[in-house]
Order: structure tokens, then C-alpha cells, then sequence
């Protein structure tokens, strides 16, 4: 995957990948050598992506509610103007 330069050079960028790697974890307080740390942050970043789909299926259904709720006012109104014109 590395073609240029030297193997030295592809060493060096991959050594240079793996500690910026480990660099983001740390600030995100995970130990990236730790495989219990990566389980718990695998864990919690299924229950957030969860928790959004879920949020968002709830977003829908109280904004699809609201438009049935208007909409069937508005139908009510009308019937109930033109039975009282009739």
C-alpha cells in the first residue's frame, strides 16, 4: 500500500499512523492497547447509534402526528362550515 520511497518510509508513516491513533484515543480517554477499553467504547458507540435512529424515529412520529392533527382540523372546520351553509 505504501509505494513511495523506501520500505524505511512506510515503515515510518505506519509507526507515525499508529501514534497518531493512539494520540486520538488517549484524548478521547481510551487506551488503544487495552482491549477492554476498545469493547466499552465499541459498546457505546452501538448504543449512541441506537439511541439516534430511535431519537429520530420519534421525531418523525410526533412531526407526522402534528400534520394529522392539522390537517383533521382543518377538514373539520371545512365540514363544518359547508354543513352549516347546506
Amino acid at each position: 500500500m505504501c509505494e513511495p520511497g523506501s520500505p524505511r518510509d512506510c515503515a515510518m508513516a505506519a509507526e507515525v499512523a499508529r501514534s497518531t491513533v493512539r494520540e486520538v484515543f488517549a484524548v478521547l480517554g481510551i487506551d488503544a492497547t487495552n482491549p477492554e477499553d476498545i469493547r466499552h467504547f465499541q459498546a457505546n458507540m452501538a448504543y449512541l447509534w441506537r439511541l439516534r435512529k430511535l431519537s429520530e424515529k420519534i421525531g418523525m412520529t410526533i412531526i407526522l402526528t402534528a400534520a394529522a392533527l392539522i390537517t383533521g382540523g382543518i377538514i373539520t372546520v371545512l365540514w363544518e362550515a359547508l354543513k352549516t351553509k347546506g
